[in-house]
């Protein structure tokens, strides 16, 4: 009696530990996503036009092009870490003016990786879509994770400013960075190379910065650009067409 007495006590503050644990790491997340990005000037491309469709479904918006291009082909889109999700409307609106479908993701706390299964309900609601995934910085590390599971249900993988910490050398994939990113970590970057196909495209977009892949200004220790967010996020849309082409 008493060694199953000793052994409940320690139970016992195992569970308070983790209770402990798990409460302090929930008011961590809280208070540092507090200290998020928010998106600016983008309300041309949060509502429906002529030529685009928005509509706001549950956790995502969702991009359709409205006009006589359409390439049956669209991105499942993950924001990057503690940047408003909104931020990446202008990206997303501007693919669909050319023919591509897009869901943007809002992200629990504004990390990817409370969120990464999000791309089933795109994959599962829109089945008759050719769909790549992908997202900027930490939402890419998140997309890459998904995609490593889910190959056979994407045709690809894109990655801005980002990279794969798991193996999808069996995949396809697009990696895109800006030549003055100062948030990027190179190291990180360079180390996980390993685990891209040897057919990766890989692309540096002379004088872009880590915060012009979306609308939410310039990030804390970001480098200095040398050309406008409007230009970077025109080039990664070409890139993307290309990749998807």
């Amino acid at each position: 009696m008493k060694k199953l007495r000793i052994i409940r006590n320690i139970l016992a503050i195992i569970l308070i530990i983790e209770a402990t644990l798990f409460i302090l790491f929930y008011l961590i997340v809280v208070i540092y996503s507090k200290e998020s990005y928010k998106a600016i000037d983008i309300d041309s491309y949060t509502k429906s036009s002529d030529n685009v469709k928005v509509e706001y479904i549950d956790n995502y918006i969702y991009f359709s092009p409205n006009n006589d291009i359409n390439k049956n082909k669209g991105v499942i889109f993950y924001p990057g870490g503690l940047v408003d999700y909104m931020a990446y409307t202008e990206l997303l609106y501007n693919l669909a003016l050319d023919g591509y479908y897009g869901a943007l993701f809002k992200m629990p706390y504004n990390l990817a990786f409370f969120g990464k299964n999000n791309a089933n309900k795109i994959l599962n609601n829109y089945n008759d879509i050719n769909w790549y995934i992908g997202g900027h910085s930490l939402g890419g590390v998140s997309a890459a994770s998904y995609y490593s599971s889910n190959m056979n249900r994407l045709n690809g993988l894109f990655l801005l400013a980002s990279y794969s910490t798991h193996d999808i050398k069996d995949g396809n994939v697009l990696s895109i960075y800006g030549s003055n990113d100062k948030v990027l970590n190179m190291e990180s970057y360079n180390k996980y190379k390993i685990n891209l196909p040897t057919n990766t495209t890989f692309y540096e977009i002379d004088g872009g910065i880590h915060s012009y892949f979306g609308s939410y200004g310039i990030q804390k220790g970001d480098g200095t650009p040398t050309i406008s967010k409007e230009e970077q996020i025109d080039i990664t849309i070409k890139k993307l067409a290309l990749f998807m082409d």
